[in-house]
């Protein structure tokens, strides 16, 4: 896994106090999973940060990977098509991406749908939608 600092939180508290001195303890967050560690073991809280760390790597590295979409995942729906799968598409119907044309439907050399023509189109992955250029209403008469 690729870690970025931006997903940590780090956090310190009193964990122990006495009449002579305080242990702090301190608390590392993983902002996207929500999991974290804390550690209080020691009386430097510099220890106890860089235990904390280790742990929580730790526990991070045995996670299983969240599972990437793939192509079964990609959803393509027209105004005259209804929401389909493009593997479930017919053979001689492609799905192209330019920088100029955007997101486009052709069957063979004609233009059925596209992002930036009349007709529109809308593409979601596992029901996010990534592109809709649909307007008004769908009607799959």
């Amino acid at each position: 896994m690729i870690f970025k600092d931006k997903d940590f939180s780090v956090s310190t508290y009193v964990a122990e106090r006495n009449w002579t001195s305080t242990k702090i303890g301190v608390r590392v967050i993983h902002m996207p999973t929500g999991e974290f560690e804390q550690c209080s073991d020691n009386r430097s809280d510099h220890a106890n940060k860089e235990a904390a760390w280790l742990k929580l790597a730790a526990k991070l590295e045995s996670m299983p990977e969240p599972a990437k979409p793939s192509y079964h995942d990609l959803h393509i729906e027209t105004r005259l098509t209804p929401r389909t799968s493009i593997s479930d598409l017919p053979f001689n119907i492609k799905i192209t991406c330019t920088r100029v044309g955007g997101w486009e439907l052709w069957s063979e050399d004609r233009l059925i749908a596209g992002e930036y023509n009349n007709d529109g189109l809308r593409l979601d992955v596992k029901g996010h939608i990534i592109v809709d250029s649909l307007t008004g209403e769908i009607n799959h008469a």
